[in-house]
């Protein structure tokens, strides 16, 4: 029994002694690392997001590389994310102070970035406005994670879908009609209103309003048709960078392509009062319409690219009498 007991002892410390002596493995990496969305919907030269990774109990922190990134659908090498492209961006608030040519753009910097980053703790991916220079389509991402217990390469850890750029938004459209001569009775007619705007891809970055009446006739703003309500803003006080342009069928506005959505002016002072976002005022005057009244639309529009906007009010209450 002596024996035995000896025995067993010695093992019992054998056992111990090699226990002492294995290393300890530090940390948990797990083999299920992931993204919490499976594809990040972007639209071309809109700064987007992903959140960090997902470690499922790995342990913290982990380095996060960005090993490659395709196209989904052919396989080929995507480098044209990771070429730096001049992107601009604000250095400063951009007030209604700014408003010449060379205000403007002290406020805006031009800095050199890719299309696409990986923040190396967390994995967090980042899309900038860059992507204007990519072509849309669906990408994946390869990214190697590493923490204190070892590396783990996840393949097709995230797809891109990366839609066209938006043009344009029409955020907000009103119109009333009212009283000939006087600021008074006004009635509601946004039913009859409504906002056409077509783009077109040229060198020169111009914004033009039309007014049209329910037959498709095209009020004259050079002969007075087309007027500016005094207390509130027409689109000279959001782009005040270059003349306004009155013609026999429109006003129109050159602006400077900076890069950032257009107008950048988020607030302006007009009258006393304070107007943001854009919101833009004219007038028909009553004595050019058959039915006597001014009718007044009301729209804030936002530009993302550069080119030329003919922007049609579609006024389909009245028709127009010349004046």
């Amino acid at each position: 029994m002596k024996r035995n007991y000896i025995n067993k002892l010695g093992l019992i410390l054998t056992t111990f002694v090699l226990s002492a002596c294995a290393k300890v493995e530090d940390g948990y990496i797990s083999d299920y690392i992931s993204y919490n969305l499976r594809t990040l919907e972007a639209v071309q030269g809109q700064v987007n997001y992903t959140g960090a990774l997902v470690l499922d109990g790995s342990t913290a922190p982990v380095k996060v590389k960005l090993l490659s990134i395709r196209d989904k659908n052919t396989g080929r090498e995507a480098s044209e994310f990771l070429a730096d492209y001049e992107v601009p961006t604000y250095i400063a608030e951009i007030t209604s102070e700014d408003n010449t040519l060379e205000r403007l753009m002290e406020k805006i910097a031009i800095d050199k970035m890719p299309a696409i980053m990986v923040n190396e703790i967390g994995g967090r991916v980042g899309l900038t406005r860059a992507t204007t220079n990519i072509e849309t389509g669906l990408y994946t991402i390869d990214v190697e994670v590493t923490n204190s217990r070892g590396t783990r390469v996840i393949n097709n850890a995230l797809d891109i879908q990366l839609i066209p750029a938006t043009t344009h938004s029409i955020n907000y459209q009103a119109m009333t009609t009212s009283d000939f001569g006087v600021e008074d009775n006004f009635v509601d007619a946004t039913q009859y209103f409504e906002i056409e705007v077509k783009r077109e891809a040229t060198s020169e970055n111009r914004i033009i309003f039309h007014w049209v009446d329910k037959n498709g006739n095209t009020f004259n703003p050079k002969a007075g048709e087309i007027i500016k309500r005094g207390d509130r803003p027409t689109f000279a006080h959001w782009s005040p960078y270059f003349e306004e342009e009155v013609t026999d069928d429109a006003i129109s506005y050159e602006f400077p392509l900076t890069g950032l959505d257009y107008p950048v002016l988020k607030q302006i002072n007009v009258a006393g009062g304070t107007w943001a976002d854009g919101i833009t005022y004219y007038r028909v005057v009553g004595s050019a319409t058959d039915i006597g009244r001014n009718v007044n639309p009301v729209s804030t529009l936002k530009y993302y690219l550069g080119g030329t906007y003919n922007v049609t009010y579609h006024l389909k209450n009245v028709i127009r009498k010349p004046l």
